[in-house]
């Protein structure tokens, strides 16, 4: 079963007040199909009908008309419209991407087949080794091992999120990328010396996958502080984005947007 993060401010949000409780529906259920079925955002034009249905029973026509919903959801900011259907509006900045996902479900796959191995390896060694002086099987089990039977089944598993370091983009991915979509807009990097891998890596650690960082250029490019058209000379660089984990937070957030 796959998750999905929804913002606890969502319901309040301006771009949701301003189509009202119609969105809010529609955009739930359009973050759990794409997050079920690994779309990274996108909703086909074929699938929107099946996501808007319901809606009449639901809502009063006065109030929603499903034909232009999807139109004020573009309009709202919330989606974004795109070849064959739409994106929902910065879902793989928040969400795992499809290449993640299957990362992480390969390496529990593997994980899970190394422990069954073993597990059939300690069970034929046991088989195999005679018993020396066996203990007596008691007629009742002792209560306090009985207890410690149940805190055990009751403690929840720990289950491994992180995404395998193999999988985690390289410096060279991230430099090309920004090179790619920020150029000229923004200055590129053309050197990758030691200290900037480094640092690249660090910031690896919460854009754990490449997607994220293609998504914070871009956004960056909307944000004209950052792209020196507010007068200023200053333009932002790799370097700056790469300083610390405080700069391109805030560029996701839209700090600079004003």
């Amino acid at each position: 079963m796959a998750w999905v993060k929804i913002d606890d401010n969502f319901p309040d949000h301006p771009k949701i007040l301003r189509i009202g409780l119609p969105a809010i529906v529609l955009q739930i259920r359009a973050l759990c199909y794409a997050s079920r079925h690994l779309t990274d955002g996108f909703i086909s034009s074929k699938v929107e009908a099946n996501l808007l249905e319901g809606f009449n029973e639901w809502f009063d026509d006065t109030l929603v008309n499903t034909n232009l919903l999807a139109d004020e959801m573009v309009k709202a900011g919330l989606w974004e419209k795109a070849e064959g259907g739409y994106i929902i509006h910065d879902y793989l900045a928040y969400n795992p991407s499809k290449k993640h996902v299957l990362a992480l479900r390969r390496k529990r796959q593997a994980s899970g087949k190394q422990g069954g191995l073993s597990s059939a390896q300690a069970r034929r060694k046991q088989v195999a080794r005679p018993l020396l002086n066996p203990r007596p099987v008691p007629s009742r089990p002792h209560p306090q091992t009985e207890i410690k039977k149940q805190d055990i089944s009751s403690t929840p598993p720990v289950v491994d999120e992180t995404v395998p370091s193999n999988h985690l983009p390289s410096p060279e991915q991230v430099q090309e990328a920004w090179n790619t979509i920020c150029s000229p807009t923004l200055p590129r990097m053309i050197l990758l010396n030691d200290d900037r891998k480094r640092k690249i890596l660090a910031r690896c650690k919460r854009l754990e996958v490449l997607e994220k960082w293609e998504t914070l250029f871009r956004r960056m490019l909307n944000q004209p502080f950052l792209c020196g058209q507010t007068g200023k000379k200053w333009r932002a660089t790799l370097d700056w984005v790469i300083a610390n984990d405080t700069n391109w937070a805030r560029v996701m957030e839209g700090t600079y947007a004003g």
